[in-house]
């Protein structure tokens, strides 16, 4: 694809045009350069005579396909290299057009290869763009033994046709090899070939201005050069830009994980200095419920020890019960006999026979003189009966038995018999 700073390749249209239409020829072919074939305008200016068009080249036969569509079989391409496909045309045509190799060797080598084609026969009308002193695309063109000029000039020595060099100088130069052969009978052509004779003095006004063009087609060739060294700064600046843009967005990206990692870090420790907190709150809880558990253990054992003094007063208490109890079945077996009167007076303490007496002795203890007292009653079965089930009663009444002493046990029970 053509660059499009670089203008167009300049093609001579009006004067390719106007030798096509004097040659009128029947068969063309052109050596062309990528994307600067002028095979339609060859095709055009030629009209109904031309036979056959041959498009020499490696990418000509996109440019055939074309042509083929108004021209028909009349177009063929021949896309290998130019000089082997020369080599093998059946014979040499009436008219060639090179735009392609544009230097001294394939120049050279196509007129040769042209002018065994021709043989004896006049030389085909050829016509060699760029042959002017410098190439804005290489200038090394005008130079020593690459000159397109310098080529024409030794073809035309060595070949044993008569040749004659038409230069139209302007835009890179056209050179155009003429067969006086073909001229003969041919006004139209020989008309042109005297036009485009230029007198010295503006050949050499037309040198000049061609050299300036030329010289401002180099220098703005380095411009594009420099331009395009600035757009390859530009983009090598814009890639290193984009670079640091994507290389600070990872550190933006790593500094936002850092800050979230800090943050929930921060979230931890101060969740782990609550729960600490909370362990501690809950430690001194702990210790107060231990000190209260202290305490409490203490009023425990107080109470423990309390129970164990009671548990004793209960079975001191269980004890007189019992003694009383065994007491009472004594009596009861000895109210049904007949030496009971003998075993109250010993239960009293004394004999039977001063407890009638005035002045006698009494009993040694409360309880005896108790229970004398209600030695007569006991002699009756149903008096002990109720006593033992008061007796009873007293014990399963824990309250009425820890309210009243031994004493007063005694005394309530004599108040019941």
């Amino acid at each position: 694809m053509r660059d499009e700073r670089t203008p167009p390749p300049v093609r001579h249209d009006a004067l390719l045009r106007a030798l096509t239409r004097a040659v009128a020829p029947r068969s063309i072919v052109e050596i062309a350069a990528p994307g600067a074939s002028g095979a339609a305008l060859l095709l055009e200016s030629a009209g109904e005579p031309l036979r056959s068009l041959e498009l020499v080249g490696e990418s000509s036969g996109g440019v055939a396909s074309e042509l083929r569509a108004s021209a028909g079989d009349r177009v063929r391409a021949r896309e290998g290299l130019s000089l082997d496909e020369i080599a093998t045309l059946d014979a040499a045509p009436d008219l060639v057009l090179i735009g392609h190799d544009p230097d001294w060797n394939g120049i050279f080598h196509a007129l040769r290869l042209l002018a065994r084609l021709a043989g004896t026969a006049p030389f085909p009308i050829t016509i060699v763009r760029d042959t002017s002193g410098v190439s804005p695309e290489k200038p090394e063109l005008g130079t020593g033994k690459n000159g397109l000029r310098v080529a024409l000039d030794e073809f035309r020595a060595q070949t044993a046709h008569p040749l004659d060099l038409v230069f139209v100088p302007g835009f890179h130069g056209l050179a155009i090899l003429v067969d006086p052969r073909r001229v003969v009978g041919n006004d139209a052509l020989s008309s042109l070939l005297r036009e485009l004779a230029t007198p010295p003095s503006i050949r050499a006004l037309l040198d000049e201005l061609e050299q300036a063009r030329v010289d401002a087609q180099l220098e703005l060739a380095a411009l594009h050069a420099k331009s395009d060294r600035r757009a390859a700064e530009r983009a090598e600046l814009i890639g290193r830009l984009a670079e640091q843009r994507r290389a600070l967005e990872r550190t933006e990206r790593e500094l936002a994980e850092a800050l979230e990692r800090a943050q929930r870090n921060a979230l931890r420790v101060i969740e782990e200095e609550a729960a600490r907190d909370s362990i501690e709150t809950r430690a001194t809880s702990l210790e107060a419920a231990l000190r209260d558990a202290h305490t409490r253990i203490a009023e425990l054992t107080t109470a423990n020890e309390r129970l164990a003094a009671a548990n004793a007063r209960v079975a001191e208490r269980e004890r007189t019960l019992d003694d009383l109890a065994a007491q009472l079945a004594a009596a009861r077996r000895r109210a049904m006999s007949e030496p009971l009167r003998a075993d109250v007076a010993h239960t009293l303490g004394r004999d039977p026979s001063t407890a009638k007496k005035p002045g006698g002795s009494q009993p040694a203890t409360p309880f005896a003189r108790a229970l004398a007292g209600a030695a007569p009653k006991l002699l009756e079965p149903a008096v002990l009966e109720l006593a033992s089930r008061r007796l009873a009663k007293l014990r399963r009444d824990p309250k009425l038995f820890f309210a009243h002493s031994r004493f007063e046990i005694a005394r309530k029970l004599s108040r019941l018999l």
